[in-house]
């Protein structure tokens, strides 16, 4: 799903959302785990840290309605109240089906440069990802989720699921024996 933002006929920004939902029937965690790591990176990554942090629930997010991952932002020029539009945006999108939004601080202009954990410009990357953080915090009222450090900066922003996140180590990987 994406959500435009347009002033005078001139698209200023838009917003990219992927919404997991789980069927009429119950879906296990193992199941969901397992379609979410077949799809991508970051769907995987957020399956997981939904395992680390809800996982031994009594009630699981997906219980509550969908996990809305906030995917991409671009903005390309700067638009005066932006940020409150794209919360009452959120809001009106996602109050009435979704337990809550999810999103990864991740600047787009290192989008896959960074295989190995050493590589040159690592620095000036973490410092970019804290830096976006803090920004979306400030400016969507989200708060980070304490997850393992090799998950990166994510962050979650309850909706209609208010259960607190659950620190923890890494889970242990299902496909090792």
């Amino acid at each position: 799903m994406t959500l435009k933002f347009a002033r005078d006929d001139a698209l200023d920004a838009h917003a990219m959302f992927f919404e997991w939902s789980t069927p009429a029937y119950p879906v296990d965690e193992a199941e969901f785990f397992d379609v979410a790591d077949s799809q991508s990176q970051e769907d995987y990554e957020m399956a997981a840290v939904l395992e680390q942090c809800w996982g031994d629930a009594w009630e699981h997010p997906l219980d509550c309605g969908s996990v809305v991952v906030f995917h991409r932002l671009v903005v390309p020029r700067p638009m005066p109240g932006f940020w409150p539009t794209m919360r009452s945006a959120i809001k009106r999108e996602f109050s009435r089906r979704a337990a809550m939004m999810m999103l990864k601080a991740f600047p787009l202009e290192w989008e896959g440069r960074f295989h190995d954990p050493a590589a040159p410009g690592m620095d000036d990357f973490e410092r970019r990802s804290r830096a976006m953080a803090k920004h979306y915090q400030r400016q969507l009222e989200v708060s980070p989720i304490p997850v393992a450090p090799n998950f990166g900066q994510w962050m979650w922003l309850p909706i209609r699921f208010d259960y607190e996140p659950r620190e923890g180590a890494e889970p242990p990987s299902r496909y090792l024996l």
